[in-house]
């Protein structure tokens, strides 16, 4: 810096006296001159070394009061710190950038690329190498009008094959092939599709990656994701890596598909096994009502359609039901039984309300059913719990109204006390054996009573 009394040698400042504190109350000189420890900055004002937004400017960038002092040549004449040929203060490079000294030439450091306008006289600094750069195009960082990192847009360099590119119509304009995929926005290299070899980024032989034609059914292809930038049906199979006709073709579960290609109304029908919705996903046309699967017939699926009497049996087509299960008919059955009146299966004839088999009524007497209780039919005693009328064929409670001479009844239904009619007494005229067995308590000859 120069010296202050050298200064008010040249002209007359205002300020040319020793500074007062505090630190800025006086204009910088002629060429923004000002004395040691202090430096001129935007404002206008002379700044004491350390003492930033003393009078109200809140960006300075200078040394602090600890760094070296300005060298001075043998007439004592200071030499500015930006000549001294060391990089020192906030500078980014020797004698340049940090924003007190001049900015930098191309080549020289600087401190980063938001730091650009400050420490390089081109106004670019390298986001990685961090030196002065000559325009954008050098600055790696993907700004501007680039595609890409320092290439593409029209103001930069073409990008290389793989580097990002607007679109197809753009190839010429960003891409050093100067072509530019259409779907995955990539340059691809501008020769090879009609090489008759698989080469470049293409999926098959002159075909797929963007850069060439799409290929037809049966060519490979990149993947399920990459169906519309490989293939002209616009679907790869997700697994054999094959461009295929249809969605119903690609190795994946997508759309309204109920399983891999199928079900859904728009693929085929699912086989066995496979999910679905309803039957109509399904090639038996039978789904599952509550596992959701396609299942062989409708005897299978959960649901009691068809002639069924119950959920997957009985009718013309279905296994027959077990007990407890609904039906119609004894051959909707295991048992072979079906109750007239609830219309279940059950395990006997003797419990299906019906008149069957060698019952004498309604699921009693005959020969395989429990005996009938009175009042019900019989034919023979061993039909009922106690006897059986024979003239009427009913059970009753006992023999003597049974309408047969039995037990040891004198007459038919009357004897004696000792018979099994013990109230009974025959009337005149009656088998007797004793007067006992007579109304008239008169036996004559002990064969009839009088």
């Amino acid at each position: 810096m120069q010296k202050l009394g050298f200064l008010c040698f040249l002209l007359f400042v205002p300020a040319c006296f020793e500074p007062p504190q505090p630190q800025c109350a006086f204009r910088c000189g002629p060429a923004g001159a000002c004395p040691d420890d202090y430096s001129c900055l935007p404002d206008g004002y002379c700044h004491l070394h350390g003492a930033a937004g003393a009078c109200g400017f809140s960006d300075l960038s200078v040394a602090d009061l600890t760094e070296q002092p300005d060298m001075t040549t043998i007439d004592m004449t200071s030499v500015e710190s930006c000549t001294d040929g060391v990089k020192n203060g906030t500078e980014t490079a020797i004698d340049c950038g940090g924003g007190t000294c001049p900015k930098c030439a191309i080549g020289k450091a600087c401190e980063g690329f938001a730091n650009g306008a400050r420490d390089c006289e081109s106004g670019r600094c390298s986001t990685i190498d961090k030196v002065c750069v000559a325009s954008a195009c050098n600055d790696q960082t993907m700004n501007n009008a680039e595609t890409d990192v320092d290439c593409g847009g029209g103001t930069c360099p073409g990008c290389a094959v793989g580097k990002m590119c607007a679109s197809l119509a753009d190839g010429p304009r960003d891409c050093t092939s100067m072509v530019c995929s259409a779907t995955s926005k990539v340059c691809v290299a501008a020769a090879g599709c009609s090489d008759q070899v698989k080469d470049n980024l293409e999926t098959d032989v002159d075909c797929g990656g963007g850069g060439c034609s799409t290929c037809v059914n049966g060519l490979g292809c990149g993947g399920l994701a990459n169906g519309v930038r490989d293939c002209a049906s616009g679907i790869c199979s997700a697994t054999g890596m094959l461009c295929v006709a249809n969605a119903c073709l690609d190795q994946s579960k997508d759309g309204a598909e109920t399983d891999v290609d199928c079900g859904g109304g728009t693929c085929p029908g699912c086989a066995v096994t496979k999910a679905c919705l309803m039957g109509a996903d399904c090639t038996s046309t039978f789904c599952s009502a509550m596992d959701k699967l396609c299942v062989a017939t409708q005897c299978l699926d959960q649901t009691k359609n068809g002639t069924e009497t119950a959920i997957d049996c009985g009718g013309a087509t279905c296994n027959k039901c077990g007990d407890g299960k609904a039906c119609l008919i004894g051959t909707d059955c295991t048992s072979g039984f079906c109750s007239a009146t609830s219309k279940v299966c059950v395990a006997t004839q003797c419990l299906d309300q019906t008149m069957n088999g060698t019952e004498t009524d309604v699921d009693c007497g005959g020969a395989t059913c429990p005996k009938c209780i009175d009042t019900k039919d019989c034919l023979v005693n061993s039909d009922c719990v106690h006897f059986c009328n024979n003239v009427t064929h009913k059970c009753i409670p006992d023999t003597c109204p049974d309408g047969v001479k039995d037990g040891t009844e004198a007459d038919v239904d009357c004897g004696a006390p000792t018979s099994t009619c013990p109230t009974a007494t025959c009337g005149a005229g009656l088998m007797c054996t004793a007067d006992a067995d007579c109304t008239s308590v008169m036996c004559l000859g002990g064969t009839m009573c009088m």
